[in-house]
């Protein structure tokens, strides 16, 4: 089926500015709380999700987008790129962030080995009781996979078709909404492997053939 490449090396910026905005969007829901995003940290979670795609065996341009959207949400879930801090006001960081992201997309090249990875880069991890980088991790993968699959119903001809699949992507993404504080909780306190969180969310996000 055709698909986005979600881990090409323009993704990168595109992927921050969701992230980014996923963050406004707790800010907006009432997290009165200052967040940082280290993007050194959040650009080695994208190579290092390519990386991990090539472990399993998968071409980066032969894998579904639930596979890639889970690769990149476990290494965001794993390396933790994102911080609570105090309760400052967010606007001109989060800016900052997407601006950041602008550069370092400038610097890379088209393979994974021109990505400039600093593994001795100094990453502040505090604890919080507001599971922010679960939080981001799921929301970004389901959001990667909505817009995927809503992108595929769009190409159908049939109007019927269309409507039906765009009615079961907006169904299959309320009923997600039920679980999710269960799914963000179990990635904080379970183990899972990205192949493993791969296969729950095309489990539960799957509808029909895509």
């Amino acid at each position: 089926m055709p698909k986005k490449t979600l881990l090409c090396d323009d993704n990168f910026e595109f992927i921050t500015e969701l992230i980014v905005e996923i963050c406004k969007d707790l800010v907006r829901n009432g997290l009165n709380r200052r967040i940082r995003v280290n993007v050194a940290t959040l650009q080695e979670c994208f190579a290092l999700a390519c990386e991990s795609i090539r472990f399993y065996q998968l071409e980066t341009n032969n894998v579904s987008f639930y596979k890639e959207a889970a690769h990149i949400s476990f290494w965001i879930n794993k390396m933790k790129p994102i911080r609570i801090v105090d309760a400052e006001k967010n606007g001109s960081l989060l800016e900052k962030t997407k601006k950041k992201a602008s550069e370092i997309k400038k610097e890379m090249t088209g393979t994974v080995a021109g990505f400039h990875i600093d593994m001795e880069n100094e990453r502040e991890k505090e604890k919080s009781e507001f599971p922010i980088n679960e939080h981001t991790a799921l929301h970004l993968a389901l959001t990667l996979i909505e817009s995927c699959q809503r992108d595929y119903a769009e190409l159908q001809e049939d109007a019927r078709i269309k409507s039906d699949m765009l009615t079961r992507i907006s169904n299959s993404a309320e009923r997600t909404q039920y679980i999710e504080e269960d799914l963000i909780s179990s990635l904080r306190y379970h183990t899972y492997s990205a192949r493993g969180l791969a296969l729950t969310l095309e489990g539960l996000l799957r509808v029909g053939a895509f």
